[in-house]
């Protein structure tokens, strides 16, 4: 008897059909990227400038950003900014909101300095708080030199003038030495110091101060602090109810790279002065704070940008025997757009009392050089690829969109780049992306949404990690991955017997 044994083994491989999908909110490569890459919309785009300086829209990270209440000021870096409703900001710190989209106020945007205040003249009267980025208003010390009277100078006019010399704060108001004498009105924030209150000295007067502070971010700062009311005194005796300054308006500055629609109001206007009574002087106004708006796009402006000076305070004593306070000197506006224009019905901001502007206007110097954005490695899942198809979600806007390629072994060394059209020449595990941007109209930029490859895995790798891929396990890095479980194994065993029958003898 003979046994013969066949054994048929068909293992028919399948390899993994993978669509790759670059993700544009993740794998920015920070140090390699110089184009726009906002990551909160997954979009990369080129670069603008405003006179040299890159503008900087943010990433998008606070979302859509509508604004009502009372704010904290900061940075805020919105995918779009609304304010319809009444958004007041506070806080020492200058207000910036970066913005991917446009922006839109209906309703009011403030960053105006606070009143100033009154109390008895037996102690310390804080001056009125100053907007984000300004200075608080001149507070009342009666007896802050060495035990001697003096008038109330603004603590935060000295800060906003005398050292920097950029904007002007409020005059504190002159008081009464004896009830024999009037008190003597304190000086305007556009004038010299008032020897019986110390006046703000506004940076009209020169010329220069005006422009560097126009044309730089960092010296765009806010108000200055109106004085304080000086006291009086009746017959030696100090008078009582005494009045500080107004703060200083704050500063706001809007980065939109889409287009700006104001409908409401933005405004940076400095504190107006306490009142007075009796013989005792009023406190003077703050200084206006400053407005700076910069648009990719148009600005319309149909409501009211403003940044006007406090108005000082009034004596009540009849007749007037304490002098009024001054008057706080007028901010600062800056408004850059692509042709230097303003469109709507309101289009020139106000920034003095007279209803006159001192605000100026620049062109958008747009940039058009060449921009790069890196991506870091991104994981395939597979030892070896076979890659098919790629596609692009673009927009040329009349410039041009480059993709170039990279595949590594290990994520750490790169092999040469190589258009993404030469993509099945790569078949490594680690790929990474180079885009160049290419803009040639000043009115808008390439952009680029997405980037998908589509390919066949026919090795796959025995640890698999958390990827972008669009199929494939993701599991724990130390799990062995199953590869083929999807793999048909046909197994055919044919077992024969043969028997040799018996010889039969005849």
């Amino acid at each position: 008897m003979k046994w013969l044994f066949t054994l048929s083994l068909f293992f028919p491989v399948i390899s993994q059909a993978v669509t790759l999908t670059l993700n544009l909110n993740r794998y920015k490569d920070s140090a390699a990227s110089t184009c726009d890459w906002s990551t909160a919309i997954g979009l990369i785009q080129a670069p603008l400038s405003s006179n040299g300086a890159a503008l900087d829209f943010g990433d998008g990270s606070d979302g859509d950003c509508n604004f009502s209440g009372t704010i904290t000021a900061r940075e805020y870096k919105c995918r779009s900014l609304t304010v319809s409703g009444n958004a007041r900001f506070t806080g020492t710190n200058r207000l910036i909101i970066r913005v991917l989209g446009n922006t839109t106020i209906s309703g009011t945007l403030s960053v105006d300095g606070f009143p100033g205040n009154t109390g008895d003249s037996a102690a310390i009267i804080e001056g009125g708080v100053a907007g984000p980025g300004g200075f608080e208003g001149g507070k009342f010390d009666a007896f802050a030199n060495d035990g001697l009277p003096v008038a109330g100078g603004g603590m935060g006019g000295v800060q906003g003038d005398q050292v920097t010399g950029l904007f002007g704060g409020g005059g504190g108001a002159g008081g009464t030495r004896t009830n024999a004498q009037p008190g003597f009105n304190g000086q305007d924030g556009t004038a010299a110091v008032n020897p019986d209150g110390i006046g703000g000295t506004a940076s009209l007067s020169d010329i220069n101060h005006i422009q560097a502070d126009f044309e730089s971010a960092t010296s765009f700062i806010g108000g200055a602090g109106g004085g304080a009311g000086a006291i009086g005194f009746n017959n030696g005796n100090p008078d009582s109810l005494v009045a500080s300054g107004g703060g200083g308006g704050g500063v706001v500055r809007i980065i939109s790279r889409g287009d700006i629609t104001i409908t409401g109001l933005i405004s940076a206007d400095g504190g107006r002065g306490a009142n007075s009574t009796n013989l005792n002087g009023a406190g003077g106004g703050g200084s206006g704070g400053a407005i700076w708006l910069q648009t990719a796009g148009t600005l319309t402006n149909d409501g009211t940008i403003r940044a006007l000076g406090g108005t000082g305070g009034s004596s009540s004593a009849t007749p007037s025997r304490g002098g009024a306070g001054g008057n706080g000197g007028e901010g600062r506006i800056r408004i850059d757009t692509l042709d230097g224009m303003l469109t709507g019905n309101n289009p020139n901001p106000i920034a003095r009392g007279d209803a006159g502007s001192i605000a100026k206007i620049y062109d958008l110097d747009y940039s058009t050089a060449a921009c790069v954005a890196q991506t870091t490695a991104i994981d395939t899942i597979g030892v070896t690829n076979s890659f098919r198809n790629f596609s692009l979600d673009e927009t040329l806007n009349g410039g041009t969109i480059s993709v170039e390629v990279q595949d590594s072994a290990d994520g750490v060394s790169w092999s040469a780049l190589t258009p993404l059209s030469s993509i099945a020449n790569l078949s490594q595990r680690y790929l990474r992306f180079r885009v160049t941007l290419q803009s040639i109209s000043a009115a808008s930029s390439p952009e680029l949404r997405n980037v998908s490859v589509e390919y066949d895995v026919e090795v796959k790798s025995d640890y698999v990690f958390k990827s972008d891929v669009s199929c494939g396990t993701t599991g724990d890095p130390d799990q062995k991955n199953e590869m083929f479980t999807s793999l048909g194994i046909g197994l055919l065993v044919g077992i024969m017997l043969l028997k040799r029958k018996p010889r039969t003898q005849s």
